[in-house]
């Protein structure tokens, strides 16, 4: 679906399957926290027994052993191969967009493309048909994505011109993974969002466990929040910087445990949080936004309030106007911690 320059695709993919595939060999339980199973990742792992020292699982292992997340290597496997007509295929290695972050490029794309090749990977995508079905019903159609990019413009800045949501029942996690492949401001430049299964019922009854959550409209939005907000953060890093006296301990512990060690990382982290109370506001009402903002607040998100109300009187986008925001957001934060001042315009539904 395409509009205002955007495109937008929802499918299971091979070249994301074959990457976690070969993760969940390495590291069959990924340590995090919201870790779900599903019915066909169980069954690869029953069938892929002796592929379980096979190179691509070996690298997987290596790889993530260096601290390297699972984005970085979503980056990779798109840099590396490409997918024609259900088969996985290297690409030249040393391309301009191959990436730079290991030395062995030729060796990972090798190991994906023989993993694909002997773990029958596509065959677990044609089985993955009707998910893609599900998680379209689940967010209310391509439409409701082309308007959350658009949002995540207007409020953000630019981002990537193509929006990929790659549902994956080999993935271990459900968290979410939000990657811009591709090279930046260029059509080549991709948003992708990728994320295992997304609910289960509250007794084990296994082979419910899918992906028709209404909470994958909140793992969308939030990895198109990223594609838009990482760049533009970087960007404005020394101003970041300034204040990262707001990163305090108390709040620096809290976000420990979630890997947002980072001041720069935890002020993304509380951007997308208060965009998404104007989702949820405009979508359920005042009441809903409330409770949202309750939740992430005992998560210890404790800045969000005081984000929201910074970015609604901050002259938007944020990529024009980041030192403007800071401003806002260090005012808020050293007053009072008002009541939360709701601006109707900045939250109108987009």
């Amino acid at each position: 679906m395409n509009s205002a320059g955007i495109t937008v695709e929802v499918r299971v993919d091979l070249r994301v399957e074959t990457l976690m595939g070969a993760v969940a060999l390495a590291v069959p339980r990924l340590p995090q926290q919201g870790w779900l199973d599903h019915p066909i990742r169980r069954g690869a792992l029953r069938r892929w027994r002796d592929l379980s020292d096979h190179s691509a699982p070996r690298l997987m292992r290596r790889l993530l052993v260096r601290h390297f997340w699972v984005d970085d290597l979503l980056r990779m496997t798109a840099a590396l191969v490409e997918e024609r007509g259900g088969v996985l295929y290297a690409r030249f290695a040393s391309a301009s967009d191959a990436p730079s972050v290991i030395a062995a490029c030729d060796e990972l794309s090798d190991a994906l493309v023989a993993f694909a090749a002997q773990g029958k990977v596509l065959s677990y995508v044609n089985e993955s048909s009707n998910i893609a079905e599900d998680v379209l019903t689940a967010i209310g159609g391509c439409g409701n994505v082309l308007a959350w990019a658009e949002r995540c413009r207007a409020i953000l800045g630019e981002g990537p011109k193509r929006v990929c949501v790659f549902p994956s029942p080999l993935c271990g996690a459900h968290l979410g993974y939000g990657p811009t492949i591709g090279v930046p401001g260029t059509d080549r430049e991709e948003a992708w969002t990728v994320f295992g299964p997304v609910w289960r019922p509250q007794r084990r009854l296994w082979q419910l466990v899918g992906f028709s959550s209404p909470k994958l409209r909140r793992v969308v939005r939030h990895e198109l929040g990223h594609a838009h907000l990482n760049r533009h953060t970087a960007t404005a890093g020394g101003h970041v910087t300034e204040y990262e006296w707001l990163f305090e301990p108390s709040l620096r512990n809290a976000m420990r445990p979630y890997g947002y060690g980072r001041w720069d990382i935890c002020l993304i982290e509380h951007v997308l949080r208060a965009m998404e109370a104007g989702f949820v506001r405009a979508e359920d009402g005042v009441a809903a936004e409330e409770r949202y903002l309750r939740a992430e607040q005992r998560k210890g998100f404790s800045l969000v309030r005081a984000t929201a109300r910074a970015l609604s009187e901050t002259s938007l986008p944020l990529a024009c106007n980041y030192p403007e925001f800071l401003r806002h957001l260090a005012r808020f934060v050293k007053g009072d911690h008002a009541t939360y001042t709701r601006t109707a315009d900045f939250y109108a539904a987009g």
